[in-house]
């Protein structure tokens, strides 16, 4: 679960990171920044699917539950 913050440290710098819910919809695209971690306290409550990608490769896909 996540609430607030969310930490992607080791993962490079403008990478873009898509939520998406249950549907597939988007609900929130954002960059990762220097400090590595997203706000992540706007987000839909519910199972979420997270994906990272960057230069059109996919580094990351993840299930999370947005609280």
């Amino acid at each position: 679960p996540c609430a607030g913050r969310l930490d992607l440290s080791g993962l490079p710098l403008g990478a873009d990171v898509t939520f998406c819910d249950a549907s597939g919809q988007c609900v929130r695209r954002l960059a990762i920044t220097e400090t590595h971690e997203l706000t992540v306290k706007d987000l839909p409550t519910g199972l979420l699917f997270m994906t990272v990608t960057a230069q059109n490769e996919v580094l990351l896909r993840q299930r999370i539950v947005s609280l």
